[in-house]
């Protein structure tokens, strides 16, 4: 999870799709890249990625 934090973001492997949709629309993740299977974090998800990290954590 620690790769999120690079500009390049990581693999969205097993993350329940609603949740990387609700970040999306929160502004924390990139949609494009989320729609190719990548989380990459917006300036806004940078500034929160520990939130993010979080999230995905508990819900992965």
């Amino acid at each position: 999870m620690l790769g999120l934090r690079v500009s390049d973001g990581v693999a969205a492997g097993p993350v329940d799709p609603a949740v990387m949709t609700a970040m999306v629309t929160e502004g924390l993740l990139n949609d494009k890249a989320s729609q190719a299977g990548q989380l990459v974090l917006t300036r806004a998800g940078r500034l929160r990625a520990d939130e993010v990290v979080r999230r995905l954590a508990r819900e992965g």
